[in-house]
């Protein structure tokens, strides 16, 4: 499981009735978390696509050796295969005296 990069923190909103002057500053503050989300996840998503194109790159290349493993193996016929012969030696050990 990946490490967490980035935490979101919540602030909680005054109680009860809230003057123009706190409603503001709590306005700017949800504006800021909204603008550093946004930053988050523009970095999340940029990470994602190197790793999507990376992967794109890597199932290219292997589809490629595929392809010509499969034009190998087609070439091959198990009637016209050349198969090495076995000739079987016998070792005769004597001790020297």
């Amino acid at each position: 499981m990946p490490l967490a990069k980035a935490v979101v923190q919540r602030s909680s909103l005054p109680d009860g009735l809230i003057d123009s002057a706190r409603l503001n500053v709590v306005i700017v503050d949800a504006m800021q978390q909204l603008a550093r989300l946004a930053e988050v996840c523009d970095v999340m998503f940029t990470e994602l696509l190197t790793d999507a194109e990376d992967l794109r790159g890597r199932v290219t290349s292997l589809s490629a050796r595929m392809a010509k493993l499969a034009v190998r193996l087609d070439a091959l016929d198990a009637l016209t295969a050349k198969v090495r012969t076995y000739t079987p030696t016998c070792y005769v050990f004597t001790r020297i005296k």
